[in-house]
């Protein structure tokens, strides 16, 4: 369908979700790849009945790390500001996808999340305290499994 013109991020009439967001929402890395391989860029926010949705968030909310990984590291796509990121790596948190929230962390250490305030701090505090409690579980369960 690509190779005869369709486009991946076009709404249709019968679906509010385009194919991109369906990938994204979805898993489908290899969908996702290939949209980026043809150059279709991964837009920062999409509209789903009217309302504005950061794409990066479907796929944190989702746990599907491999997409988060492919939005994180494109470098033509748009990312949603820190504020908005404090909310994704928190909303994951909270789903316990800690592999997300690890990548994450991991990707956007240099931003200055402090700026955030109200509940935008709250939502990055959150995911902190969560990925620390993971750790120190890990290492629990990690030396128990060597006795």
């Amino acid at each position: 369908m690509l190779d005869a013109g369709a486009d991946p991020l076009r709404y249709l009439p019968t679906s509010p979700l385009t194919a991109m967001i369906r990938a994204v929402k979805n898993g489908h890395a290899g969908i996702v790849q290939l949209f980026m391989e043809r150059g279709f860029a991964i837009p920062a926010w999409v509209t789903i009945s009217g309302r504005s949705h950061p794409l990066l968030k479907m796929a944190a909310d989702n746990g599907h790390l491999p997409v988060v990984q492919l939005i994180i590291g494109n470098e033509d796509g748009a990312l949603p500001s820190p504020s908005h990121l404090g909310n994704i790596i928190g909303s994951a948190a909270e789903r316990d996808h800690f592999s997300v929230v690890k990548a994450l962390l991991e990707e956007f250490a240099d931003l200055n999340w402090r700026k955030g305030v109200g509940q935008r701090h709250c939502a990055w505090q959150q995911a902190r305290t969560k990925w620390r409690l993971f750790n120190i579980l890990s290492n629990i369960l990690s030396s128990l499994e060597s006795v």
